[in-house]
């Protein structure tokens, strides 16, 4: 009898080791499983703040209008819309919330610190790049910053075949035969409403954003035409206008007729009363108007406003190949865009002390 119960007391012992040992092991494993799943979400949300930190550059790059060289410093005349919310804060931008709370970012120029010393200003004289400090944050109060630097695409900009800034197009539904060559659209305007009014003036009864047009980033063409180098010219009344691979620069009036190819910058309207059988840039400041056939441009019509006349077809085609070689006479504007990342040190935040990128 004592030996079957201390046969119990041993098996009771048995069991509650392997309980003891089983909670033990639940404990552990729910402490590791814990812990992987905070791992997991700091490593998201740092994640997260990477994406929105790379988010404020290229919110950047999108803010920056055409042009050529980057300057420095920049001002909110080099925006693309001087009014629109920016996040450079040195041009008295503001935080952006992105999706929504509690995420977000801001950016600011910065200046770089070489290994060997010293800085390198945010865009150095002569210089086709700027440095832009991207912060992000996410849950949890997780920042992360990038440094990006931002220069001047390779290409000139051609985000369609006609671009008209303030969306006023006055043309019939035929007076206009609008293509393009690759990616490029047929027809862009400075924001979704002109685009449509733009649309409408085609007689397109849905404008198919996706297919016929776009947004454009808008520059200033009189502001451009000034920093070109090229001396003013007033236009005769009636007389015409031959570029042979040239670049000339006019102040508004009539012209006979449009011929050759090149770089044309007008400063206020253009009447083109006259054929024209132009390949490469055509940039007005003010209003556009075509009057006669033949017309056909090959390259790029950029203008504030666009009339055409009712009885004139005119074939606008966006060319890539024909923007090169225009460009080749005078320097078209470019698009800001990206040129690449590297993560950063946000020691700033409390110090007010510049940021270090790691790695070099």
């Amino acid at each position: 009898m004592r030996l079957r119960h201390a046969e119990g007391g041993v098996v009771l012992l048995a069991v509650l080791l392997v309980a003891a040992l089983l909670a033990t092991l639940s404990a552990v494993a729910l402490r590791l499983l814990g812990d992987e799943f905070w791992a997991m979400g700091r490593r998201r949300a740092a994640l997260q703040a990477r994406y929105s930190a790379e988010a404020a550059v290229h919110h950047v790059a999108a803010v920056l209008a055409p042009g050529r060289a980057l300057p420095e410093p920049l001002n909110p005349a080099d925006l693309v819309d001087p009014l629109q919310a920016s996040p450079l804060l040195d041009l008295g931008g503001a935080a952006v919330p992105f999706p929504g709370e509690p995420f977000g970012y801001e950016a600011r120029l910065i200046e770089a610190r070489p290994a060997g010393g010293g800085s390198i200003p945010a865009a150095a004289s002569g210089s086709n790049f700027i440095r832009v400090l991207g912060r992000g944050w996410s849950v949890a109060g997780t920042r992360r910053g990038v440094a990006g630097a931002l220069g001047r695409a390779r290409q000139p900009y051609l985000p369609a075949a006609l671009v008209v800034t303030s969306g006023e197009l006055v043309t019939l539904p035929a007076g206009l035969r609008l293509s393009g060559e690759g990616a490029a659209r047929e027809l862009a305007a400075r924001g979704f409403v002109e685009l449509e009014a733009a649309g409408r003036a085609l007689g397109w009864e849905v404008l198919e954003t996706e297919r016929r047009g776009a947004l454009a980033r808008v520059f200033d063409v009189a502001a451009f035409a000034r920093t070109s180098g090229l001396e003013s010219v007033g236009l005769s009344a009636g007389a015409p206008i031959v570029l042979a691979a040239t670049a000339a620069r006019f102040r508004g009036g009539s012209a006979g007729s449009l011929t050759g190819r090149g770089v044309l910058l007008v400063e206020g309207d253009l009447a083109i009363t006259g054929a024209i059988d132009f390949a490469g840039a055509l940039l007005v400041s003010g209003t556009l108007r075509l009057e006669a056939e033949p017309c056909a441009v090959h390259g790029l019509v950029w203008a504030r406003r666009v009339e055409v006349a009712a009885s004139v077809r005119c074939d606008l085609f966006a060319s890539l190949e024909a923007l090169r070689a225009a460009d080749a006479a005078a320097a078209l504007p470019r698009a800001v865009v990206v040129r690449g990342f590297v993560d950063t040190e946000l020691v700033g935040e409390q110090s007010g002390e510049d940021p270090v990128a790691l790695g070099g």
